[in-house]
């Protein structure tokens, strides 16, 4: 995660059918999607460029959110689909200015627990 101007934000990208990791997915694929909201407003769709998506392993990948797209304070709720998987969800609280403050790992574990409380509504 680089706090500050950008912030990067993780997804796990699985088969529907086995769980099983999709590595080699492009920024521009047809089949990918990244949809958006802050503070529980309007969905957005993101609009990705090369520099705004990275594999990792196993599946995992990173979205770059710019300063502008994060520009308040609140909750940004973000979810991935990608042509047979299983969608991801991730939910993480913004300061002012943008920044991801605090423990990652416990604020994805808090997005997680939302989306299976059904709180995202998607």
């Amino acid at each position: 995660m680089i706090l500050g101007v950008k912030n990067w934000v993780p997804c796990n990208l699985v088969m529907a059918d086995d769980y099983s990791p999709v590595e080699g997915v492009v920024y521009d694929d047809a089949g990918l999607s990244v949809k958006w909201r802050l503070n529980g407003g309007a969905v957005q769709v993101k609009t990705l460029a090369l520099a705004d998506w990275s594999e990792g392993a196993a599946g995992g990948y990173g979205i770059l959110f710019s300063q502008e797209e994060c520009e308040q304070s609140g909750q940004l709720d973000y979810w991935v689909e990608y042509t047979g998987c299983v969608p991801y969800y991730g939910s993480l609280p913004l300061a002012a200015g943008g920044s991801v403050p605090g423990d990652t790992m416990g604020n994805l574990l808090g997005g997680f627990a939302a989306v299976l409380a059904g709180k995202l509504g998607v």
